[in-house]
C-alpha cells in the first residue's frame, strides 16, 4: 500500500487530485487510517449505515479520532435512520482517542447533513 501511494500517478478532476486504491480485508483499515491522515477534507457517507456495517463504524471512529471536525463532513440520505445515526455519532464521540484533534478543550461541533 505504501508503495502504491508513493509511486502512483495522480489524476485530477476539476483541479483536485484523484487517487484510487482498492483495498480488501487484510489491510483496508490500515489504508483508511493512512488516507485520513493525508487528506485535506473527509466526506463520510453514512447513507444506509446500520448495526451490521462494522466497516462503516470503524471509518466513523477513525475519522473522529484522526480528523479535526472542521475538515470532516458527514452526509446521509433522507431515508436514513436518524436516531440510529445520532446514537452512533454520540458513542463514537465518547470513544474518541485522547490524542484526537477533537479532544481539545472547548466546544466542538460535529454536523451531519441529511437530505
Amino acid at each position: 500500500m505504501d508503495a502504491a501511494l508513493a509511486g502512483a500517478d495522480r489524476l485530477t478532476r476539476k483541479g483536485f487530485p484523484v487517487h484510487g486504491l482498492l483495498c480488501h480485508g487484510s489491510y483496508w483499515q490500515r489504508a483508511v487510517t493512512r488516507l485520513l491522515l493525508e487528506v485535506d477534507q473527509v466526506f463520510l457517507d453514512l447513507t444506509g449505515f446500520h448495526p451490521d456495517h462494522r466497516g462503516t463504524a470503524f471509518e466513523l471512529q477513525a475519522a473522529l479520532d484522526l480528523v479535526d471536525v472542521g475538515r470532516l463532513r458527514l452526509i446521509a440520505g433522507a431515508e436514513c435512520d436518524q436516531l440510529f445515526l445520532v446514537a452512533q455519532l454520540r458513542a463514537a464521540w465518547r470513544a474518541m482517542l485522547p490524542g484526537s484533534p477533537n479532544a481539545r478543550s472547548g466546544s466542538r461541533t460535529l454536523t451531519l447533513h441529511v437530505g
